[in-house]
């Protein structure tokens, strides 16, 4: 069984930035340690196989090319209009689809279009700044949460005690 050559080259793909100490069978991604903590407590996740990354072997990983981040030279995706047999550089915002040389040409002459790339991090950013309010939520709510579980322990050994007093 083949192991991951350099665990150090592997980025998590949840968050992209940090590097992976992990894998998530189920879910066939690499994670960071904090995208492995944030794995663990959620619900939906609980009974995933996580596997530190030392313990990653080539057949736990559903495609080679996830095995090395540097050695990820993924093909580009070529238009699916059989005349243009160009790559998709392009996103079309008017259109909201990934274009080439030959659609912006003939198809979106007049549309309002960027490279992919940079359209990918514009609504990277946009989602990023739309997600911030939630995350406030979420750790307000966490609070919550935690004040109500005391409580209801309290009301517990409160309702324990009344029972015994009868």
């Amino acid at each position: 069984m083949k192991k991951v050559a350099n665990p150090q080259q592997v980025t998590c793909d949840n968050c992209t930035t940090a590097d992976a100490t992990g894998y998530c069978k189920d879910c066939s991604q690499f994670l960071c340690t904090e995208c492995i903590s944030t794995h663990k407590k959620w619900a939906l996740f609980a009974n995933h196989q996580l596997t530190s990354l030392d313990e990653v072997t080539a057949s736990d990983v559903s495609s080679t090319s996830q095995l090395l981040a540097p050695a990820k030279q993924e093909a580009p995706l070529i238009c699916p209009i059989p005349s243009h047999d160009e790559p998709l550089k392009y996103y079309c915002d008017t259109c909201d689809e990934s274009i080439c040389r030959d659609c912006i040409m003939l198809a979106h002459k007049d549309h309002k279009y960027n490279l992919i790339a940079d359209s990918f991090t514009k609504h990277k950013e946009a989602l990023e700044k739309s997600l911030n309010p939630v995350k406030g939520k979420i750790e307000g709510l966490k609070k919550v949460l935690s004040a109500l579980v005391e409580r209801e322990g309290e009301i517990r050994e409160r309702g324990e005690g009344v029972l015994e007093e009868m």
